[in-house]
């Protein structure tokens, strides 16, 4: 039920990127904008099989990883900017996206002794 909200959120956003930033401004940096949060949509909506499972701890650590990350995107994304709206339009879209690969990682099945093949 979750599914089409967040399919929903995700196009509105690359609706409104494609509407202000490609037809106003015309900057190709949006483009990628544009397929990062369509990407962390295709991520979040669309069901994948797991092929293994997961224990707490790499829950755990993906979760850490992926902060790490976004705090390194958002640092990166601040340099150059101007203003608050700036640093969140060059933000958002890849840091949506990590969250998404993140997600996925940490719902998939659990397992108390670690990575092993489904037969």
């Amino acid at each position: 039920m979750w599914r089409p909200i967040v399919l929903g959120l995700f196009a509105a956003l690359a609706f409104y990127y494609a509407g202000w930033f490609i037809l106003i401004r015309q900057e190709l940096s949006t483009i990628v904008q544009i397929f990062l949060l369509l990407a962390a949509a295709g991520i979040a909506v669309i069901p994948v099989r797991a092929v293994w499972k997961v224990t707490h701890l790499q829950v755990w650590m993906t979760a850490l990883a992926a902060a790490g990350i976004s705090v390194v995107i958002f640092v990166w994304a601040d340099q150059n900017s101007h203003s608050v709206s700036d640093t969140l339009n060059r933000a958002v879209p890849a840091i949506l996206l990590v969250v998404a690969v993140a997600v996925r990682i940490a719902t998939w099945p659990h397992r108390s002794e670690g990575l092993s093949a489904q037969g």
